[in-house]
């Protein structure tokens, strides 16, 4: 990749794929009944396979089609090093594909959803670090609370109200409401 703009492009798209990923596997655990543990599980390893990628890209390494862990951070400068064992590493990588579909894989549980989490905020934090300093990659804000959402949208909401009644009352009987077709 010659261009250091078009690889720039690339590897944010690389992230953009990533964030998605990442949004999907922390909103899934927040369900209250029948969470997809293994999604979660998949979610995470795919997050943490395309960082990965995005880094390799930036160093303009050549990588497979593949969702092996190990074999892509094998692939990385020895300059950088990812917060991720090589058991976490082929732990991930299984639910990349193999325990998605039927057969006799045991069932992921919630702790093993909340180690992969755990895996992926670690390699997702490092590989962000990496890439704002390479392609300028902006920081996420911190998230916002559910409770602190619900707060903000009734005040807002609140306000919208409290605007509309206020508009009203200036102006009743001085704005002419159009009136419906016959």
């Amino acid at each position: 990749m010659p261009n250091e703009s078009i690889k720039s492009v690339v590897a944010r798209q690389w992230v953009e794929k990533a964030e998605d990923d990442y949004k999907l596997a922390v909103y899934v655990l927040t369900m209250k009944q029948n969470v997809p543990f293994i999604g979660i599980c998949f979610h995470a390893q795919q997050c943490v396979e395309k960082y990965i990628k995005a880094i390799l890209i930036v160093h303009e390494i050549d990588f497979p089609k593949t969702h092996d862990l190990e074999r892509l951070i094998h692939l990385l400068p020895k300059t950088i090093l990812l917060p991720i064992a090589v058991s976490d590493q082929a732990l991930l990588t299984t639910y990349a594909v193999t325990a998605r579909y039927p057969g006799d894989d045991e069932p992921v549980s919630r702790a093993d959803a909340r180690h992969t989490m755990s895996v992926m905020r670690k390699v997702r934090k490092a590989a962000r670090n990496f890439l704002s300093k390479n392609i300028g990659l902006i920081k996420p804000r911190k998230a916002v609370s559910r409770k602190k959402m619900e707060l903000v949208r009734g005040c807002l909401k609140d306000k919208l109200s409290e605007s509309v009644d206020v508009y009203l009352e200036k102006t009743r009987g001085k704005v002419d409401m159009p009136r419906k077709r016959t």
